[in-house]
């Protein structure tokens, strides 16, 4: 026969499991699976082994944007109001030039780049180009071989 302690010790046990077990399954219900173990719920947060990485999962960085440059020179009396302006450009940039003028009609010439635009009264010269070469390059109306500018590229 058993004593009087050891079945009091034998239900406190059980009422203790009891509880324990309530509130395991209370707790995985709350996800809305009240069948969910706690096995399979380690397993679904667990990181790739060792320093695998799912290139899937990691956003790709996107190249930088290159920044802009952007300047005007006017003309006037076919010259440069100011003098031969000095313009620095950051390699790498897109740079735009823009002239104008209120009373010349000329082509415009960015040598080393070799563009030419159209400079007339009331419509602007605008010269657009990726600063890729290094060096000093001359801007200047190119009919009358007149210098408006010297650019910079480093």
């Amino acid at each position: 026969m058993q004593s009087r302690g050891a079945r009091i010790a034998v239900v406190l046990v059980a009422a203790v499991v009891v509880v324990i077990l309530f509130l395991v399954l209370r707790d995985s219900g709350e996800d809305g699976d009240a069948t969910t173990s706690v096995a399979e719920q380690s397993t679904t947060t667990e990181e790739p082994a060792g320093d695998a990485v799912n290139p899937t999962e990691e956003p790709k960085p996107e190249p930088p944007k290159p920044e802009s440059f952007e300047a005007e020179i006017e003309v006037e009396g076919g010259v440069p109001v100011g003098g031969v302006k000095e313009l620095e450009v950051p390699a790498g940039e897109k740079a735009t030039i823009t002239v104008t003028s209120p009373d010349t009609s000329e082509h415009v010439h960015l040598h080393g780049y070799d563009i030419v635009a159209d400079l007339a009264p009331g419509q602007p010269a605008k010269l657009a180009f990726d600063a890729t070469i290094d060096g000093v390059f001359e801007m200047e109306l190119e009919d009358s071989v007149t210098p408006i500018a010297e650019i910079t590229v480093k």
